[in-house]
């Protein structure tokens, strides 16, 4: 008996099953280029600013003209947010050890969000099923594939080296948004923070908090990108080890 499913349209549409009209003249639009122009605007002005009208205005059409393609803002989001994250570079053959080939995969992902910081704002509101989507929890699977871990294990562990990538981001580009509405540099920032912190964090009451403080660590420098890259990294390292004492068990 044949099916009665039909794909959320949002899929259906970054998938191909759905591309907007094809009769006629060859249209000036396609998704391609509404999605790109899209991403233009939230890179350069931030997401906020985005409207319909925006994106027609820059691509020279009416507005109209794109709701042909894509019912609403939202629409055009889930198909920005999926093209944002851009295929990934898998070696061929995908030699080395799990380990190594995660590190990469997840400095892949972290890289996409960094040049897209917009992309820390559209809300996580299905299971992924986009293309590059898809292409990036494949890429993992392969990675984990000759390992003892089970499949919902492997799973599991690209959830929780994706949402390490998205926090990190998210703290950044909050970061740097804050930075920016005080009209300050990642130096002044920092330097106002360490200094906020000597005044207010008292030995008595803080006393391992104010030997950080007594070292100097808090100084400029700590939010700057070099810092936010170590953090990720360090965080990243500890969720691997995990992730390896695991293997080793499994092994065992």
């Amino acid at each position: 008996m044949e099916s009665s499913f039909e794909l959320p349209r949002e899929v259906a549409l970054a998938w191909g099953a759905d591309g907007g009209p094809r009769r006629g003249r060859k249209p000036r639009l396609d998704l391609d280029r509404i999605t790109a122009a899209a991403i233009v605007v939230a890179d350069t002005e931030g997401l906020a600013t985005l409207s319909m009208n925006r994106v027609a205005s820059d691509l020279g059409v009416s507005p109209m003209s794109l709701y042909r393609y894509v019912r609403s803002k939202d629409e055009l989001v889930q198909l920005m947010a999926d093209a944002a994250l851009g295929d990934p570079e898998i070696p061929d053959p995908l030699d080395g050890d799990w380990r190594t080939n995660l590190t990469v995969w997840a400095n892949g992902a972290s890289g996409s969000f960094r040049r897209h910081p917009w992309l820390t704002e559209v809300p996580v509101s299905q299971l992924p099923a986009m293309p590059r989507n898809i292409a990036w929890m494949d890429y993992a699977l392969r990675i984990l594939a000759h390992t003892p871990l089970t499949h919902q294990e492997r799973l599991s562990v690209i959830v929780l080296l994706n949402g390490h990538a998205r926090t990190e981001a998210t703290t950044s580009t909050q970061l740097a948004q804050g930075r920016a509405a005080a009209g300050r540099s990642n130096e002044d920032q920092d330097d106002v923070y360490a200094r906020t912190m000597d005044a207010v964090v008292e030995a008595e009451r803080f006393p391992a908090l104010r030997v950080i403080v007594d070292e100097h660590i808090l100084t400029p420098g700590t939010g700057s990108p070099d810092a936010a890259e170590k953090i990720f990294l360090f965080g990243l390292d500890r969720i691997l080890d995990g992730i390896e004492a695991l293997i080793e068990r499994r092994s065992r």
